[in-house]
Parts: C-alpha cells; structure tokens; sequence
C-alpha cells in the first residue's frame, strides 16, 4: 500500500497546485465580472467539456486500461491510436459546429451575441482532448512524476496568463483563459513524448500501421465508446440543466450554479485522480478476484475516510468559502453547497463500483450506470425547479445521486456476490458515514443545534477509529494488503 500513499501524496500536490490556480483564477472572474460573468464562462466550459466528451469517445479510459496491460514496447501502438482517433472525430465535430453554429449557440446562450465562443471551443477541442489524453496515457505507464510536473508547470504559467487575459480583454479573455492550462499541459506532454522517450520507441510510434494494427484501434473504440456513451450523457445532462437555468433565471442564478459547482468539483477531484491513477489500473492488471476484492474495499474505505470530515467542515465553513473563492455576492450558494455536497457522498460511492465493471469490460451495466442516471437528474431537476425554483436543482440532484447509489449496489451484489460477502466492517462505515453526514445537514439548518455537529464529527471518528491505538494500526487496518 506504499504505492497508494505515494501515488496520493503526488497526486495531491499536484492538485493542490491546480485547486490554488483555479480558485484565484474564479476570483478574479466572480469580482471583475460578477455572477453572471462566471455564468457566461460556465457555458463555454460545459461546451467544451461536451465536444471534448465526444472527440475522444471515452479513448481515455481505454488507453489508460490497454497501456497497464501491455508490455512496454507495445505501448506506443496505443498512443498513436488514440491520437488519430481524437483528430478525426474532432475534425468531425469543428464542422458540425460551424455549420450549425446559430443553433448551437441558441440552444446553449439564446443569444447570438456569444456565436464566436461556440466556434472557439471547436477549435480547442481536438487539443485539449489530445493533451487530456497523453495524461491517460502516462497514468497506464503509472508515470506519476511526470503527471505531477506538467500539473505543476501548466497550473502556474496558466495562471498568470489566465490572470492578464481576465484582467485586460474582460469577459473575451476569461472565456479564452478556460483553455490555457489545458494546452501548456499537452505542449509540456508532446515535449517529453519528442525529447525523453527512447529513439526506438519513436520510431516504431512513427512506424505504426494502422491496418496492420486495426484489430488494437477497433478493441479500443469498442472499449471506449461505451465509457464516453456514459460521459457523454453526463456532459449533457448538466449543459441542459444549465441552459434550464439560463433561460428560465437569467446568466446570474447559472453564476451561483456553476460556483457550487467549482467547489464540488474541487472537493471530487482529488479522489477522482487517485481512481484513474491506482484504483482502475490496478484492478484492470489483476485477475485474482480476492485481490480485486482487497482493492475494492481500500479504495473505498479511502473515499469515505476522507470524504466525511471534508464535506462536514465544508457544511461548517460554508459562508466563509464562499467569499474567499468567489465573492460576498455569490453568499446565497452556501444553501445550495450543502445540498450539492450531500448529494456528492452518494455520487462518490458508486465510482469504486463503476470503475471494477469497466475493468471487467461489463459494457451493459457501463451504458445504464451512464444514461439511467442522467436521464433521472435532468427529469428530477426540471420537476423540483418547477416545485422549489432554483433549489430544486440541487434537491434533483440529491434525488437522482441516491437513486443510482441504491442501482450500484444492486448490481454489485448481483455479479461480484463476494465483494458483499464477510465485509461488514466496510458497511457499517458506510452507513455510519452517511448518517453523521445527514444529521450534520439538518443541525445547520436548526439554529439552535449548529454546535452540536462538532461533537457529531468527533463521535464519527471515536467510532470509525476506536479499534485503532495509534496511527499506524490506523493505517495498516483500512489500507492493509492480505
């Protein structure tokens, strides 16, 4: 488990550096532009993330499993694959997007004014999808250090670049400084693919057939069509509920969305890289199902350890986040935080879930963890948006988070029977986890027992960690290999 710690430790620092950059840079856009100037912004990132969603297909998934699994030399097949596969679909979808641009921009701002973004976020796609993809890449080779410095180098010079932008071209350059740190982070990588690989190793990349090698392309977009099926649908769940927003309140109430929306992604990313860098990899190489099992469990007793004392102190610290990410006009999302955040826990679990039935190659459970889900949360939010205004969003999400919790479970027990059987360690932290969480929740919102979640969160950590004497038992009882 000293790989978990380090790769973590890596991870975290890395994310720390880019938490940091992407907090001054919503800074300075919530206090220069105001909520409906992070509104605007919010748009184009969630185009993006749609074009980029369907250009690479889900290949990235793909390329990281494939690269664990394959030898070293063979590694550079993968690659090139990739990359070829993300130019032409995004080839593709630059000319669908010119064409249809008026619609397109209707349908995501209802203003023309904004035509020139959507074609922007076109033309950054296949670059941004590329460099996104050669982090996939490096995390199959589990190259973390490298991870970690392009991480470190793109969030700073992307920062101070993104700073001037917002600064001198107002709104054109925070919509501009959206794509910065992605593309110093795909110029550092095909900087260190060029100049650090070994001579042969690019030759065979500039040797590659791809008819030869069709077989490895058609296994990979197989693979990885069915992920970005699931991606896909959650992109575009969330661009409807924000252009919901948009057109029934206005670019400001989508400001206030998309800032819980930052901070939830804040407190989700840290996890989400230690998924696609230890957990997926791991469980992709090994066969043993005991093991799998061992993984399972540790990984996610990980996300619940640190999840709950993160999102109570947040449910805590609230109104005072809010004005030091953004500004004292975004105060009204601290309501909405909690909400998000409690739906968040439940949305966390089912990654451990998710990622064992990818590995496994279970494409069926895959689409309906992707598409089931989605549909629930646009559906939900637009019938709650309807019953509580904009809250109703976040009680959607809450609704739809607990429904596909319940799903995973459901068919974990279904097909990994014994991932279930002899852990009612695991279990009972769940379930303990998510009470202390609710019951927090509701003593904020009662004036007179806001006190009283302190002492709920030093009774959660006296019961999950009474068996422990010291730190290390601590450590070696929930991150023990058998």
């Amino acid at each position: 488990m000293k790989k978990l710690f380090k790769i973590t430790s890596l991870l975290g620092a890395s994310n720390l550096i880019l938490l940091l950059s992407s907090i001054i840079k919503n800074k300075i856009i919530a206090v220069v532009l105001g909520s409906s100037g992070l509104g605007i912004v919010s748009q184009v990132t969630s185009f993006l993330n749609l074009l980029t969603g369907v250009s690479n297909f889900g290949i990235q998934q793909g390329t990281t499993k494939y690269t664990a699994e394959f030898d070293e030399e063979d590694s550079h097949k993968i690659l090139f694959a990739s990359l070829c596969f993300i130019f032409f679909t995004s080839a593709i979808l630059l000319l669908i997007t010119s064409f249809f641009n008026n619609s397109i921009t209707q349908w995501v701002f209802y203003d023309q004014a904004y035509r020139r973004y959507v074609l922007f976020a076109a033309l950054s796609a296949p670059f941004i999808s590329s460099g996104i993809m050669l982090s996939y890449y490096y995390k199959g080779k589990r190259n973390i250090n490298l991870i970690f410095k392009v991480n470190m180098i793109s969030a700073i010079l992307g920062l101070l670049i993104s700073i001037l932008l917002i600064i001198y071209l107002g709104i054109k350059g925070a919509v501009y400084q959206v794509v910065v740190t992605y593309l110093l982070s795909f110029a550092l990588f095909v900087y260190y693919l060029f100049t650090r690989e070994k001579s042969h190793k690019i030759k065979k990349f500039y040797d590659f057939n791809i008819f030869k090698n069709f077989i490895l392309i058609k296994n990979m977009i197989n693979y990885g069509a069915v992920i970005s099926i699931a991606h896909i649908f959650s992109v575009l769940a969330l661009l409807i509920i924000k252009s919901l927003v948009v057109n029934k309140l206005g670019f400001h109430f989508n400001g206030i969305y998309q800032s819980v929306l930052i901070i939830s992604g804040l407190i989700l990313s840290f996890p989400y890289e230690t998924l696609w860098s230890y957990y997926f990899p791991t469980v992709c190489k090994e066969k043993d199902v005991q093991i799998k099992k061992i993984e399972f469990t540790n990984f996610t007793n990980f996300l619940v350890l640190t999840a709950t004392p993160i999102v109570i102190l947040i449910f805590l610290t609230g109104k005072f986040i809010i004005p030091v990410f953004f500004s004292d006009k975004f105060m009204e999302a601290v309501n909405f935080l909690n909400i998000r955040l409690l739906g968040d826990i439940f949305y966390l679990l089912t990654w451990p879930v998710q990622a064992l039935f990818l590995a496994d190659k279970r494409f069926k459970y895959i689409v309906i963890f992707g598409i089931a889900p989605n549909l629930l949360l646009v559906l939900s939010s637009l019938f709650f948006l309807n019953i509580f205004s904009f809250s109703g969003i976040f009680y959607g999400y809450l609704f739809s988070m607990i429904i596909s919790f319940g799903v995973h479970v459901l068919s974990l027990k279904k097909k990994y029977p014994e991932f279930l059987n002899n852990n009612a360690k695991l279990f009972k932290d769940i379930i303990l986890s998510i009470l202390v969480i609710i019951v927090s929740f509701i003593a904020l919102n009662i004036p007179s027992l806001k006190s009283f979640v302190i002492f709920v969160l030093i009774a959660w950590f006296f019961l999950i960690f009474k068996e422990s004497k010291n730190i290390i038992t601590l450590i070696r009882g929930y991150f023990k290999i058998g």
